[in-house]
């Protein structure tokens, strides 16, 4: 019975493994898009620009540069597109499987942030919160699509609430510190194969009173039954979804050193933050006749947990004004997506605990930009850069097709009043495409195909200084 206890194990667990997977916006599932004013610059110089509230998440330190009370509040609307193109996926026996191209999976979304600094404390103390997202995925296929089995909807959403303070030295240095208190929410599905679990079943030992599950090749003794990929002569496809969330807490730092005028160098670090995603795993079952029935009685409701780490993030930065009307900006950001090595994931009933492998890679992320001031009113913006993937070939599910991206930013700042500024920034991210060939945990089938993947951004953001 013990391939057949895994496979029920792996069928219920499958939608807990997408926790870390499929990025809307960054490599991985990170979101860079916490202000609307970098986004024009592709959020190059971000540790060490300090040019709005926006520094509560980018750089603690930076709201030392920020006189009186300052905030900044964002949208961000980003869609990406995500096409799978079918390229001879088959079932667990070796047959072609069956099932649509999904559509586009790419799901938009809207990511809200909202920050506020102020130097009331006075000494060199400054003090501020925040509002934002900054990780967060969302990927939706067709039901009946050939994938089904390895997912279908994949929605994690993340809210961190933050707390910073900082404190400025002297005209050159700068320090800063903050709290990270994070809330993720987990929406995930994908469909069960029960003509897999089905051959699982009787090849582990029997099922009693019941007709094979098939006469393929004659190896099975009677009648026609279910079949891997539903492709049986009975309708055998369940359902699985699960909804969980969890509190965690985290901290990040930060520095800015000024050797020279107009000339900054900016680090940050935001700390790892663990939960434990608590939440019900559900099935909607098909109806089987006869003994095949039994075949379900193991997927009822139940409870499940699995440990989340969202993973360090380190960022070094340099901002320079050349003179009144040019400023040059770079950024290297490092994530630490080594981190997800495995998913464990318990069961409150009777399911034994699975470890599903996951095998990610450190990522770097390189940016450049420009900002051009024409006068008081008007700044103009461009900048690009290159995105690393953590995933690989090997690992590379259909809940994260992602790959290597390149982006290319334009930004407009326009000063409305003596006290308020609107910016406006645009994205374009060229993502490689990516190939699939991915053995599903619960069918034992095999997906194959490539990926045709971009993400457009359009950020709105208002700031008000007083």
């Amino acid at each position: 019975m013990k391939a057949f206890n895994d496979i029920l194990a792996r069928a219920a667990a499958v939608t807990l493994t997408a926790l870390h997977a499929g990025g809307v916006a960054a490599a991985g599932f990170q979101l860079f898009e916490q202000s609307g004013s970098g986004l024009g610059n592709a959020y190059a110089g971000g540790a060490a620009a300090a040019e709005d509230a926006s520094a509560v998440y980018f750089n603690p330190a930076g709201m030392s540069l920020l006189s009186g009370h300052n905030v900044a509040g964002a949208l961000h609307a980003i869609v990406p597109s995500s096409d799978f193109s079918d390229g001879g996926s088959t079932t667990a026996l070796g047959t072609a499987a069956s099932g649509n191209s999904g559509g586009d999976a790419g799901g938009p979304a809207i990511i809200p942030n909202l920050y506020f600094t102020t130097d009331m404390l006075g000494h060199g103390l400054t003090v501020g919160a925040g509002v934002n997202t900054p990780f967060g995925l969302k990927t939706v296929y067709d039901a009946g699509w050939v994938g089904r089995y390895q997912g279908i909807k994949s929605d994690l959403k993340t809210i961190d609430l933050k707390g910073s303070v900082s404190y400025k030295f002297n005209d050159m240095l700068s320090f800063g510190a903050g709290l990270d208190f994070m809330h993720a929410n987990a929406e995930l599905s994908n469909a069960i194969d029960f003509g897999a679990v089905c051959f699982a079943r009787v090849a582990g030992g029997g099922l009693a009173g019941a007709t094979a599950c098939s006469t393929l090749g004659g190896a099975l003794p009677g009648g026609g039954g279910i079949l891997p990929g539903n492709q049986g002569i009975i309708s055998s496809d369940g359902m699985a979804s699960l909804d969980g969330d969890d509190w965690g807490v985290g901290y990040n730092l930060g520095v800015i050193f000024e050797p020279f005028e107009n000339t900054r160098l900016g680090a940050t670090f935001h700390s790892r933050v663990d939960f434990e995603l608590e939440g019900v795993a559900s099935f909607a079952n098909p109806t089987l006749p006869g003994a095949f029935a039994a075949l379900t009685a193991a997927f009822t409701t139940t409870g499940a947990v699995a440990k989340l780490t969202l993973p360090e993030v380190a960022s070094f930065s340099v901002f320079s004004q050349l003179n009144p009307q040019w400023a040059v900006m770079a950024d290297v950001t490092w994530t630490n997506w080594s981190r997800f090595t495995k998913l464990r994931v318990d069961f409150d009933n009777t399911l034994p605990d699975t470890i599903v492998p996951q095998q990610w890679d450190d990522s770097l992320r390189y940016s450049g930009g420009v900002t051009y001031t024409l006068n008081d009113d008007w700044k103009f913006r461009a900048g690009g850069a290159f995105d690393e993937t953590p995933t690989s070939d090997a690992f590379r599910t259909p809940r994260i097709p992602d790959e290597e991206r390149i982006w290319a930013t334009v930004g407009i700042s326009r000063r409305i009043s003596t006290q308020g500024v609107i910016d406006v920034g645009y994205a374009h991210i060229f993502v490689d495409d990516s190939t699939l060939n991915k053995v599903g945990e619960s069918d034992g089938g095999t997906l194959r195909g490539e990926y045709e993947n971009e993400v457009n951004i359009l950020s709105l953001q208002y700031t008000h200084s007083f």
